[in-house]
């Protein structure tokens, strides 16, 4: 039973700062550059969260086909984070057919991060007779569980009845990365019987810190047992434990997920019952009056979890009213100056999940955060 926390390949990078987010903005601001010139100076950057900003959005926004060169490069990156969300970028012109040969390569391809390749092809579900050969000739091509768990979900949600067995030996061991969007992504699989199953003998196995992942995943595919640990950990003394699972259930689309939420809210640390509050008013149909009050938090961590609530309240919620909504983008766009770094990009990455005037982005060209100038270029080149 090993988690390999060493190992996480696939898993999703930390936030790497580059720059005290508190700086002043007189600290170093750079000479204004084209976007294009950004992002490509990015895609050479050490860093790979920098990394994989530079490269998603040219991979993305390139004329050429399969993004030109930069799609290989991206896929052969040796991070798995860059390959990941490049891949998730190729994923959206798989109507190509220089897209889909490149993918059918990356994804049959041994010594590419696996976890990236799992999520990768659950996302290319819609074209699952396309693509589901090249993920089974991955799956076949590892030996390790741990290895295997990724493409054996990702076959299976493209329809390989028979990837089942790799996927429940490896959830029966806990024998798998600390990948959330894996365990996320548990729910796609059209067997949620057997993934019930197999996530239900393996709580006895797995470490601690896959507790509530799997908790979180049980309760996606049905299992109510899982609800009763997650509420254990909305109540454990160490408040990481708890935003954990405020993260956790604010992604889930169970009905359990609204008292859960409503039950973190009303905990008494400030910063889980507004993490709690921000979650529950990103659902459609919720009021939204934390969304505006949060945005104005003395809190940065919490003036930037309201950016991305906010997203995707907007996204999840055409039907608000225009009065509603022209509130909301305006304290988007208010955070795009916060003194915050990290608030900053939260702003500008929902700017551009919004698809609002791209012009907004323009100042951040020259902001002192490089994450924040990747994204502004992204969506100026977009």
């Amino acid at each position: 039973m090993t988690v390999l926390l060493a190992l996480l390949l696939g898993c999703p990078k930390p936030v790497v700062s580059t720059l005290d987010p508190d700086l002043p903005e007189e600290a170093a601001r750079p000479e204004a550059r084209p976007p294009l010139e950004v992002l490509e100076a990015g895609a050479d950057l050490e860093e790979p969260t920098l990394r994989a900003l530079a490269l998603e959005a040219l991979v993305r926004t390139t004329s050429e086909p399969a993004g030109g060169a930069w799609g290989p490069r991206a896929l052969w990156d040796p991070d798995g984070w860059v390959q990941r969300q490049a891949g998730l970028a190729l994923a959206e012109r798989a109507a190509e057919p220089e897209t889909v040969e490149l993918l059918k390569g990356w994804l049959a391809r041994p010594s590419a991060d696996p976890y990236a390749r799992g999520a990768v092809a659950v996302a290319l579900r819609a074209q699952a007779d396309t693509f589901r050969s090249s993920v089974v000739e991955g799956l076949d091509a590892e030996t390790e569980r741990w290895r295997q768990a990724p493409l054996a979900l990702g076959a299976g949600v493209l329809g390989h009845a028979e990837a089942i067995e790799p996927l429940q030996a490896a959830l029966r061991r806990g024998d798998i990365a600390l990948d959330p969007g894996f365990l996320h992504d548990l729910a796609r699989h059209p067997d949620a019987g057997a993934v019930r199953e197999a996530l239900e003998e393996g709580v006895e196995w797995i470490e601690e810190e896959l507790a509530p992942g799997y908790a979180a995943a049980r309760l996606s595919v049905g299992d109510g047992a899982g609800e009763q640990v997650l509420r254990k950990a909305l109540d454990a003394q160490l408040v990481g434990i708890r935003l954990e699972a405020v993260e956790l259930v604010a992604h889930l689309e169970h009905p359990a997920a609204t008292n859960l939420l409503k039950k973190a809210r009303g905990h008494g640390d400030a910063l889980v019952s507004a993490m709690a509050a921000l979650a529950l008013a990103a659902r459609a149909g919720n009021p939204t009056d934390d969304l505006l009050e949060l945005a104005e938090s003395p809190l940065p961590e919490v003036r930037a979890a309201a950016m991305d609530a906010t997203r995707d309240r907007l996204l999840a919620d055409p039907g608000l009213p225009k009065r509603t909504r022209k509130q909301l983008v305006a304290a988007v766009t208010a955070r795009l100056a916060d003194r915050n770094a990290d608030v900053r990009e939260a702003a500008v990455a929902a700017v551009g999940a919004l698809g609002l005037d791209p012009e907004l982005a323009r100042p951040l060209l020259t902001d002192p955060g490089a994450r924040i100038r990747l994204r502004a270029a992204g969506i100026l080149v977009r």
